[in-house]
């Protein structure tokens, strides 16, 4: 049996239990959705612990829970790592500090985002490529991270039996069922790491999930 190629490591953060994932291949790592800046201390430890070379940090989308981390993360690990941002979303992280100090009265400033992306690149880590997929409907610039290994990184778009919410002013009911119908389309052995909750499996979700099987009934 061969050594396996990868390594996901998960922290949840905060108080909203946010999922921030790091993926590991050959030396190398991507950080994605860094949301709070306590827990981001621990991730710094483990990469330096680890001797780890990060590419990117990668936020699936704009809101507080899973960006207003990164800066402490950066300042830990005294390198300036990049952050990549949809360009839909480039406004609602810039308001993600006013958020946060509305909801927890912490003052803190949002990231700046050093490129942005469109939907349908590439991005690597060791021997991994991940498709970037936009997913918009939860915000207008959510993605979501594939991997033909087998792997997908769905943000706040699908959860385990559940989906995004859709009834904020940044959301759009219509297209996050347009973006469900797509990430169906992708093989139902999937692996789903949400940005919230446990991780399942497309499959999973296409039994068990209500909100998916409406979606896919009213296509």
């Amino acid at each position: 049996m061969g050594m396996k190629r990868y390594e996901i490591v998960r922290w949840v953060m905060g108080p909203l239990k946010t999922n921030c994932y790091m993926i590991v291949s050959g030396g190398e790592a991507i950080v994605l959705d860094v949301g709070f800046p306590r827990e981001a201390l621990e991730i710094a430890d483990f990469i330096l612990s680890r001797g780890l070379k990060v590419k990117m940090f990668i936020a699936t989308h704009g809101h507080f829970d899973h960006v207003m981390g990164f800066n402490a993360l950066r300042r830990r690990l005294k390198i300036h790592i990049p952050l990549l941002i949809h360009l839909n979303d480039i406004e609602l992280l810039s308001r993600a500090g006013e958020a946060l100090r509305k909801y927890f009265g912490i003052e803190l400033a949002p990231p700046k985002p050093d490129q942005t992306l469109d939907g349908g690149e590439e991005v690597s880590v060791g021997d991994l490529t991940f498709k970037v997929i936009h997913v918009p409907g939860h915000t207008m610039g959510s993605i979501a991270l594939y991997s033909e290994e087998g792997l997908l990184f769905t943000g706040d778009t699908l959860f385990k039996r559940y989906v995004g919410r859709c009834d904020f002013p940044e959301s759009n009911c219509r297209l996050l069922g347009d973006s469900i119908r797509r990430l169906f389309q992708l093989p139902l052995e999937t692996k789903v790491y949400p940005g919230h909750m446990e991780e399942t499996t497309l499959e999973e979700e296409f039994l068990l999930n209500p909100y998916v099987k409406s979606v896919l009934e009213n296509w």
